[in-house]
């Protein structure tokens, strides 16, 4: 890998400007006070977290700055606590926020934008109160982040559940790098259990289109995201039927590309080894072709489109709002802000993007992914 084993992920600890209704407001600023009652030492650490109102009008992008640093410790909170209910699933709400968070920070998104991801992630955390509400006590001490890394060795070794530890593990590690405050017993303790349950699942075994025609090896990050976009093609066009038990699924686009990412961030951050253990997990999860009786020829939806869902229109549309909020289902499969995937979805698909050069393959694999996150009736991830 040609990354700088200590390149880390650019800090900036200022909010942005917020236009949000005062029930918001007052809901954020009772999360806020919670937090410092709790972590007296947080302002100091992680700077202002303050939001002052904004022109409504501002349509301009704004430099990236996140939802503020604030996120970060709602996040860190929600994923630390999500293990004190059983299994890990919980783990999406906590991840989600800090997807949110850098969705924002590393996009340089309008204003306006900006707000609608911040009322979804405010929306999300009081849904999911439980996960959120403030930890107590316990000193600081980033070297506590090693252990988060060292949970990751043994579930990363193999395709678990769709690559979730490396990517609940890959947001966790860059969050307590922006926020090292959040470096406590408790916090590393929850994040530790997250990979721990995980690593419990059996791994996905390989197959043999991927031993037939196996991909190479992975050079740098770059190799990471064209392998994926790659793979992504081979599904273009075809009409899969609609969601049902017996159901032709299409592969579960979604996590692939958080996976992938996941990966591309723990060399960013420096743990190489750890990424490459992943690799080959990697290849036998992206690594497919469809059924040869699928039939093919179908039109992408209009609105599968990233300029769309990255649109203040797309995340203010009472529709989609309406059908986030409400309880993910089988009848409802956008329910849960498609159980936090339309944050770290498009926050991982983001930053792929700026890995392919070429627009066409780029605006194609688009299509493919984001079919999924404008109508509820496609069927898999």
């Amino acid at each position: 890998m040609s990354v700088d084993p200590h390149r880390t992920e650019r800090d900036d600890s200022s909010g942005l400007n917020s236009d949000a209704s005062a029930a918001i407001d007052r809901r954020r600023f009772v999360r806020r006070a919670g937090t410092a009652a709790m972590l007296p030492w947080l302002p100091k650490v992680l700077g202002s977290c303050t939001a002052t109102r904004a022109d409504s009008t501002a349509a301009a992008a704004v430099p990236p700055q996140g939802l503020g640093n604030d996120y970060l410790v709602h996040g860190l909170t929600g994923m630390a606590r999500a293990c004190q209910k059983p299994g890990w699933f919980q783990a999406h709400w906590g991840a989600a926020v800090l997807a949110a968070h850098y969705l924002c920070r590393d996009n340089p998104l309008d204003a306006r934008l900006v707000r609608a991801v911040r009322t979804q992630a405010d929306a999300l955390i009081d849904k999911q109160a439980f996960y959120f509400r403030p930890l107590e006590g316990g000193a600081p001490d980033p070297q506590l982040t090693a252990r988060v890394a060292a949970a990751l060795e043994q579930p990363i070794a193999g395709l678990r559940s769709h690559g979730h530890a490396a990517t609940f593990a890959a947001l966790a590690l860059r969050a307590l790098r922006d926020a090292p405050s959040m470096a406590t017993p408790q916090v590393v303790d929850g994040l530790c259990a997250i990979s721990q349950r995980i690593g419990r699942n059996r791994p996905l075994l390989d197959h043999a289109f991927n031993r037939q025609h196996p991909l190479e090896d992975y050079g740098d990050e770059r190799s990471l995201a064209e392998a994926l976009f790659a793979c992504t093609l081979r599904y273009e066009g075809i009409r899969y039927p609609g969601f049902a038990a017996n159901a032709a699924r299409r592969p579960n686009f979604t996590h692939q590309s958080t996976y992938t990412d996941a990966l591309i961030q723990l060399h960013r951050m420096g743990y190489h080894d750890l990424a490459r253990r992943g690799h080959a997990a990697h290849r036998i999860y992206v690594n497919t072709a469809p059924a040869k009786d699928l039939p093919r020829g179908r039109p992408m939806h209009p609105r599968a489109r990233f300029d769309v869902v990255m649109s203040a229109d797309f995340w203010e549309l009472e529709s989609n709002i309406r059908a986030w909020s409400a309880d993910f289902s089988d009848k409802e499969r956008m329910g849960d802000w498609l159980v936090g995937h339309v944050f770290k979805g498009l926050y991982a698909l983001a930053r792929l993007r700026r890995l392919v050069h070429d627009p066409e393959t780029v605006r194609r694999v688009d299509q493919i992914v984001l079919e999924r996150y404008v109508d509820p009736t496609v069927a898999g991830g």
